[in-house]
């Protein structure tokens, strides 16, 4: 399967998301990517940006110099990554990084096709990242469950890899994976979305359609097989 950013559907995420089905960048998109990106460096060169080359919050204002920039979105997903809970199932996991990868890909975000690449890159080597189920609040984004996918992303955290938990660092030795280095703007971008809730949301529609279409199927079969008034009401 290949994403463009564009035309995601509920059986593409469930593909992904339970049948493992691999998936790819289309090439259109990755060269918007790349293109938007440079726009984004040269622009940042110039210009003071929000989440580019300042801090965050009440620190919007505070310019970070060059050499702090690596570091400052690497330390907003250490610091964000603080959920609770039993981890999310890892198959809703794999439909939030499908959905978040796709929404990374329309270029608004102005992050390098490698952090999009590297998302895809878990999905086809079966490493989940493990997520608790809670601490999100959905307000600027689900900012602490993707900040858990982010970590992995970095090499940092904890995954599940053949029915196991590990640590991202020895998952991705064991694939030949490099843990990404992020650049200005990508640690926010990461996590700056709803792709918690809307992955999930995704799999619960997509389900829920699946059955309906399942009682339709046997209410229009209960005559043939001679159903009673009981067996056409139950469907």
């Amino acid at each position: 399967m290949q994403i463009d950013g564009e035309h995601l559907r509920l059986s593409d995420i469930f593909s992904v998301a339970f049948d493992n089905e691999p998936c790819t960048i289309e090439e259109g998109a990755a060269r918007l990517l790349d293109e938007r990106r440079k726009s984004l460096e040269i622009i940042s060169k110039e210009k003071t940006i929000y989440g580019v080359n300042t801090g965050f919050g009440i620190l919007a204002d505070h310019r970070i110099s060059p050499d702090d920039v690596d570091a400052l979105q690497k330390n907003i997903v250490l610091s964000h990554a603080a959920g609770v809970g039993e981890p999310v199932r890892q198959e809703l996991v794999r439909a939030i990084m499908l959905v978040r990868a796709n929404s990374l890909l329309k270029g608004y975000s102005g992050v390098r096709k490698c952090v999009v690449q590297r998302i895809l890159d878990l999905l086809n080597n079966g490493i989940t990242p493990l997520v608790p189920e809670k601490g999100s609040v959905g307000a600027s984004g689900d900012l602490a469950p993707l900040a858990h996918i982010a970590m992995t992303l970095i090499g940092e955290g904890e995954c599940f890899l053949d029915g196991k938990v590990v640590s991202s660092s020895q998952a991705m030795e064991r694939k030949k994976l490099q843990p990404l280095v992020l650049k200005s703007k990508e640690g926010l971008s990461l996590l700056n979305g709803t792709a918690f809730m809307a992955g999930i949301g995704a799999c619960a529609t997509h389900t829920v359609t699946q059955l309906f279409a399942g009682r339709l199927h046997a209410q229009n079969d209960s005559p043939g097989v001679r159903g009673g008034e009981r067996h056409n009401r139950l469907c």
